[in-house]
C-alpha cells in the first residue's frame, strides 16, 4: 500500500487569525477514560455555529467558538459521542471518552481468525467499493511548521475522480485519481530556504490523498500477499461504529519483514468486511529506515539539517452511503526533532500535518472537461494564483467565527525555480567525437591524488597510457574548467596546451604514428565540480561531515563524468582495459575505492597512501 509502504509525512494547521471579540477559546486533551492514554484526530465541534477542529497527535484541541453557543461534542470512530457545556470561566479541559464496545450475548468473536477475516475484507473490496466511477468532494488543508514558523501551508476545496475498484495482478494497471481544486489559498513562507524546502518533501501534493485510499492499494493481489505476510493479526474487540457493529483488530508489524513497519487497530465492518477505519502508528524502524537511507546521509550532510527524533500517525476513514463505501476522513501528523548547527537550530521541532473532510459523494459522475491539478505545492502554485478568490475565504472564515486577515495569505512561492537545460559549446565538447578524440584509445590509467579535507581540494597526478590509432600531433582530454592543470610531461618533457571550457587540447610537436603506445602524464590540483541541486546528476564530489564533525567525502560523478574531478579522456566510446588508483589522505581517515586493493602505505607526515588495481 502507498501510505503503508512509504514514508510520505504530512500536515494540518489551523493558522493564526483575527477572532471576533464575542468567540470563547476553549481548549484541552482528550484521552481515553480506561487507559488515560491520547486518543488523536478525535473530531472536536460546535453544530451552532458550524466550528470544528480535529485533535492533534497527542489528543490536544483548540477551539474557537460564538459566545452563546456553549455545547461542543467530540465524536471518534470506536467511541462513545460526548457533550459538554462550556463557559468562559473554562480553563484546560480534560475530556475523557469510553470506548463503545457492543456485547453479543449468543456469539463470542474471539474464536475467529483475524486473519481469515483480513483475507476475507481483501477480497471484498470490489463488491464493497464497487464498479462504477465515483466523485468525492471536500475539504483538504494542509501545513509545515518548523519551530513557531510556518514553512508551507494550504488550504483547498477539491473534487476527486475515482475509477472503479478492480482486482489486478499487477498494480501497474491501475488508473489513479482525477483531483480538481475548486478553490485554494496558501501562506508565503516564513523559512526563506530552499534547501529546507527540498529537505521537507513530505505532503506537498493533493494527490496523495490517493495513498491514504488503502482499499485501492490492495486492488493488486501482489500487494495485498506482501501485506498480508508482513503482519500479526489480534481481534480485540466489537465496536460501534455509527450503528454499525465493527470488528476493532490489532496490528502487529512482523520484525523480519521489511513491508511491517506500523501498529496501531483496522476496523472492520462485521456485515460487509469493510475497511471502514485504520488507526496506526509508526513503527521504530520506520525513522530507523529513513535515517540510514543512502539518500538521506548523502543530501542531510550535504545541507547540514539532521533528523533527529520521529514519529508518524495516520487515521484513515471511509464511510457507507448507498451499499457502498467511500473515503470519508484522512488525519495525519508527523512530529520531528531536527538539528543544524549552521542554521542555529537545536533540537526544534518540525510538525507536519494534513487534514481531509468529504462532504459529497457520487458514483457515476459527469466527468469535467477541463484537466485536472494533482499538485498543492511547488510550480503549481502559478496556476493557484489565477483561481485564488479572497472574497470566497472570507465568506468561508466568517462561517467559523473568525475575521480573515488577507495579509496571511499569498501565492508566494521561494522553492527554487527549475529551468529547461541550455546546451551549449561545453556540452558540444563533452559529447562529440571528433579527430582529436577518435586518433587514440586509452588502455590504462593511474590516478594518483592527494585530498585534503581542511581546504576542500584535491591535488595530484593522472598518467594515460594509449594506443594511437590514427597519426595526429593533437588530441583531446577533459578536466572541469574550474580546476587547473599544472603541466602535462611526455617522455619527460612538458608539453603545450590550451583549454576551452573543459576541452584540453594537448600539442606534441610532432606526429605520433599509428600503433605507437603513448604515455602522458597531467598534474592538476583545485577543488572538484560541487553539487549543484537545480541540476539533476550534475556533481563530481561532495564534501561533508558527520554529527562529530569528522570529515566525509564522496565522489559521484556518473552523471556529469569523471572529468569532474581528474584529467582523462571523458567520453563512453572509450573505456580503459585496467586502471590503478592511489589516495593519500589523513592517517585518521579511511579511503575506498573500485577494485583490489594492492596496497596500504603509512607515511611520515601523519598520511596514509592506499592503492586498488580495476582490470
Amino acid at each position: 500500500m502507498n501510505f503503508l509502504l512509504r514514508c510520505s509525512l504530512i500536515a494540518l494547521f489551523f493558522s493564526p487569525v483575527f477572532s471576533y471579540s464575542q468567540n470563547l477559546s476553549v481548549r484541552g486533551k482528550i484521552i481515553d477514560k480506561t487507559s488515560k492514554e491520547a486518543i488523536p484526530f478525535v473530531n472536536v465541534g460546535n453544530s451552532q455555529s458550524n466550528t470544528s477542529t480535529v485533535a492533534d497527535l497527542n489528543g490536544n484541541f483548540s477551539l474557537s467558538i460564538p459566545k452563546g453557543t456553549h455545547d461542543i461534542r467530540f465524536s471518534c470512530m470506536g467511541y462513545k459521542p460526548v457533550l459538554i457545556n462550556v463557559t468562559q470561566g473554562n480553563s484546560a479541559l480534560t475530556i475523557e471518552m469510553e470506548q463503545d464496545l457492543i456485547t453479543l450475548q449468543t456469539v463470542d468473536v474471539k474464536p475467529l481468525d483475524p486473519h481469515s477475516l483480513m483475507r476475507e475484507a481483501l477480497q471484498r473490496i470490489p463488491e464493497n467499493y464497487g464498479i462504477d466511477t465515483t466523485s468525492l468532494s471536500g475539504y483538504y488543508k494542509n501545513y509545515t511548521l518548523l519551530g513557531d514558523k510556518n514553512l508551507r501551508y494550504t488550504e483547498a476545496f477539491i473534487d476527486i475522480y475515482k475509477p472503479p475498484f478492480v482486482f489486478h495482478d499487477n498494480k501497474k494497471n491501475i488508473t489513479g485519481d482525477s483531483i480538481i481544486v475548486r478553490e485554494v489559498r496558501t501562506k508565503p513562507s516564513e523559512i526563506d530556504d530552499w534547501k529546507i524546502m527540498m529537505l521537507t518533501p513530505w505532503e506537498v501534493g493533493i494527490h496523495l490523498l490517493q495513498g491514504r485510499d488503502v482499499a485501492r492499494d490492495f486492488t493488486s493481489t501482489v500487494m495485498s500477499e506482501d501485506w498480508l505476510k508482513s503482519y500479526r493479526f489480534e481481534l480485540e474487540d466489537l465496536v460501534n461504529f455509527e450503528g454499525r457493529p465493527t470488528y476493532k483488530i490489532k496490528l502487529h508489524p512482523k520484525n523480519f519483514k521489511k513491508y511491517g513497519i506500523w501498529q496501531g487497530y483496522i476496523y472492520l465492518d462485521e456485515e460487509t468486511k469493510a475497511f471502514a477505519k485504520w488507526d496506526i502508528w509508526s513503527d521504530e524502524k520506520v525513522f530507523r529506515r529513513l535515517t540510514s537511507n543512502a539518500g538521506y546521509i548523502m543530501v542531510t550532510n550535504l545541507y547540514k539539517f539532521h533528523y533527529k527524533e520521529g514519529e508518524w500517525r495516520e487515521m484513515i476513514q471511509h464511510k457507507m452511503q448507498d451499499g457502498r463505501w467511500y473515503l470519508d476522513e484522512v488525519n495525519s501528523e508527523k512530529n520531528f526533532i531536527v538539528n543544524s548547527k549552521k542554521r542555529d537550530m537545536d533540537m526544534l521541532p518540525l510538525v507536519q500535518k494534513l487534514h481531509y473532510k468529504t462532504s459529497a459523494f457520487t458514483k457515476n459522475p459527469v466527468m469535467p472537461d477541463s484537466g485536472f491539478l494533482s499538485h498543492d505545492q511547488g510550480r503549481a502554485w502559478k496556476l493557484f494564483e489565477a483561481n485564488y478568490r479572497p472574497e470566497f475565504w472570507r465568506e468561508f472564515d466568517k462561517s467559523k467565527g473568525i475575521e480573515t486577515d488577507d495579509r496571511n495569505y499569498g501565492m508566494k512561492n521561494n522553492f527554487p525555480e527549475y529551468k529547461p537545460y541550455q546546451f551549449s559549446r561545453l556540452d558540444t565538447l563533452k559529447g562529440t567525437l571528433t579527430p582529436l578524440r577518435t586518433s587514440f584509445d586509452v588502455g590504462y590509467y593511474h590516478l594518483d591524488v592527494e585530498v585534503f579535507p581542511e581546504l576542500e581540494e584535491i591535488k595530484g597526478s593522472s598518467l594515460i597510457r594509449f594506443q594511437v590509432l590514427e597519426p595526429t600531433d593533437k588530441i583531446q582530454i577533459d578536466l572541469y574548467s574550474g580546476m587547473k592543470i599544472d603541466s602535462i610531461l611526455h617522455r619527460s618533457k612538458p608539453l603545450d596546451f590550451e583549454r576551452e571550457f573543459d576541452a584540453v587540447y594537448v600539442s606534441f610537436g610532432e606526429k605520433l604514428q599509428k600503433g605507437d603506445i603513448e604515455e602522458i602524464k597531467a598534474y592538476f590540483g583545485g577543488r572538484p565540480l560541487d553539487f549543484d541541486p537545480l541540476t539533476p546528476m550534475f556533481a563530481s564530489f561532495l564534501w561533508f561531515t558527520d554529527d562529530n564533525g569528522n570529515p566525509w567525502m564522496q565522489a559521484i560523478c556518473q552523471g556529469y563524468g569523471a572529468s569532474g574531478w581528474w584529467p582523462n579522456k571523458d567520453h563512453l566510446s572509450d573505456e580503459p582495459d585496467s586502471v590503478s588508483i592511489s589516495i593519500t589522505n589523513p592517517s585518521d581517515l579511511i579511503a575506498v575505492s573500485n577494485g583490489r586493493r594492492v596496497e596500504k602505505l603509512e607515511l611520515e607526515n601523519g598520511k596514509t597512501r592506499t592503492t586498488w588495481q580495476v582490470s
